[in-house]
């Protein structure tokens, strides 16, 4: 496990990257999967799936806002705080409770997150489903 120092900076630079690409992974998907349902018979039930799946990606954000916010603003606190601290420094979070910790808040940051990709995963399921359907 890397240490406090390391890590938090490691989730910022990670988040960045994610910020950065994901809008646009986002609006892609969504469009794509709506220009699909777009062309289908609306009674046809490839059009809901494509309807379903354009409408989950959206979704990520809310979620995120909702739901990671006050994580990612811990972290960004403590790589602001830790970013000049020593790699070797083993007692940054001493005292705090395992849930303030680094390592805690980027677990309890891993287990949202891994919520939130299911909606991605949901939709590519979704999406591939109706492509098969309108075959």
């Amino acid at each position: 496990m890397a240490p406090a120092p390391v890590a938090a900076r490691q989730f910022e630079k990670l988040w960045v990257l994610g910020y950065t690409t994901g809008p646009a992974l986002a609006v892609i998907t969504t469009l794509a999967n709506a220009y699909v349902a777009y062309h289908l018979d609306p009674k046809s039930l490839a059009f809901k799936l494509s309807l379903a799946a354009s409408s989950l990606a959206p979704i990520i954000y809310s979620v995120t806002w909702a739901f990671m916010e006050d994580i990612n603003q811990k972290l960004f606190a403590k790589a602001k705080t830790l970013g000049s601290s020593s790699p070797v420094d083993k007692g940054l979070d001493a005292g705090l409770p395992k849930s303030e910790t680094t390592h805690g808040l980027i677990q309890v940051w891993g287990n949202r997150h891994l919520v939130r990709s299911s909606l991605a995963a949901v939709s590519s399921i979704l999406a591939i489903w109706a492509a098969l359907v309108a075959r």
